[in-house]
């Protein structure tokens, strides 16, 4: 056993024998967690999940990596009531997992990473400043947004080569922002300015407009990632730690590029929003899947080439489909009817296996598949 973690333990076992003291003599609900701060999705899906769930009395000391994914959004948590980060929660924390893990004290894993509720359709759970606020307008005037704006961002491997990777197969997850050309002429044409968000991107995108405005790289650091999201009419993005910034303010949002595709994955985002998952072609069977089949396959982000190894290639959403889907989630944020398809909408949903997923992201959360993206691929459903 390494000795670092045998003294870890042994710490471990003192703050919780006095913790255990603490809540009898006092009647307190001390309890000890762990979160992954360097990564941005962890930071803003877990705690906020944590505080949406937690009973109102209770206590968590919560440990944390040295790496702070975004320092604003932790400060941010720092100002929780109830909620500590300290080395001594990872010392409790890892006592608790290796010899008490069905004790009270325990925060387990699905308790802030939650799969069968949505937490995220409860009031939100942070407030920024007016500090904050003017600060960040001082933003907008800087780099001339003047307009409502809408937020866009695709994911790939440059920023998460540069954190230092979790050894995980993410490459399936991204997808070009070329692809968002046509969408970005459609919202210029409709008086709104388009905001690039995103840090340490691996291809640069011009745009000739000066409602076109690049807040990536050196543009981009903590205080201008959270703000510029949190200020947007909506965020279009995939499945990825930015759009879990989106969620910590409950806005409604527009997922594109879904992969993995698994309803479960949509309890982390806010209720209203609307998604297209990528497709997968067989090379086998000379076929692209079915959106039922693709969403059954067991997925593994541990698991190096995945999708290759099933001998399945990996499409992104097409211009056209990206486009569509964003008039769409443009009229939805405009509160305008959108007129669905219902026999599409009906033969999607009860094509799922996941009966209870369904309920949780359509019913509870009201999380939608574009109509749009239904019509474009009819013989996927």
């Amino acid at each position: 056993m390494n000795i670092k973690y045998l003294i870890a333990l042994v710490i471990g076992f003192f703050v919780v024998s006095i913790s255990f003291l603490l809540n009898i003599l006092f009647s307190l609900n001390l309890r000890f967690g762990v979160v992954y701060s360097g990564r941005v999705g962890h930071l803003c899906v877990n705690v906020d999940s944590y505080l949406s769930l937690r009973k109102e009395n209770e206590i968590a000391i919560f440990g944390f990596e040295k790496n702070i994914a975004n320092k604003e959004i932790f400060n941010l948590w720092l100002s929780q009531k109830n909620i500590y980060f300290s080395k001594f929660g990872t010392y409790g924390y890892l006592f608790l997992k290796k010899f008490a893990n069905k004790s009270k004290m325990y925060i387990s894993w699905d308790e802030y990473n939650p799969k069968n509720v949505n937490p995220f359709i409860s009031k939100k759970n942070i407030v920024l400043t007016k500090n904050f606020l003017k600060k960040g307008k001082k933003i907008l005037l800087k780099y001339r947004i003047n307009k409502p704006y809408i937020c866009l961002h695709n994911r790939d491997e440059k920023y998460l080569n540069l954190r230092g990777g979790d050894g995980n197969d993410h490459l399936y997850r991204n997808h070009d922002f070329e692809k968002y050309n046509s969408s970005i002429n459609f919202l210029l044409k409709k008086n709104y300015c388009v905001v690039r968000v995103g840090r340490n991107v691996e291809k640069n995108f011009i745009k000739k407009n000066k409602n076109f405005i690049s807040m990536i790289d050196d543009r981009s650091n903590d205080f201008n990632d959270l703000f510029l999201i949190s200020q947007s009419k909506f965020l279009v993005s995939q499945t990825s730690g930015v759009a879990n910034i989106s969620a910590l303010f409950r806005k409604k949002q527009l997922l594109i590029n879904v992969m993995p595709f698994n309803l479960r994955e949509f309890v982390e985002f806010p209720a209203g929003s609307l998604f297209i998952p990528k497709k997968l072609y067989n090379l086998k069977k000379k076929r692209l899947l079915k959106l039922h089949e693709i969403c059954s396959l067991k997925y593994s982000l541990h698991k190096k080439n995945f999708f290759k190894k099933r001998g399945l290639k990996v499409i992104q959403n097409t211009e056209k489909e990206i486009k569509h889907a964003i008039e769409e989630m443009l009229k939805l944020s405009n509160n305008k009817k959108i007129n669905y398809n219902n026999k599409l909408q009906e033969k999607f949903w009860n094509s799922m296996t996941d009966k209870h997923g369904v309920k949780i992201i359509r019913q509870d959360s009201k999380i939608n598949i574009c109509n749009s993206f239904l019509k474009l691929n009819k013989k996927l459903i």
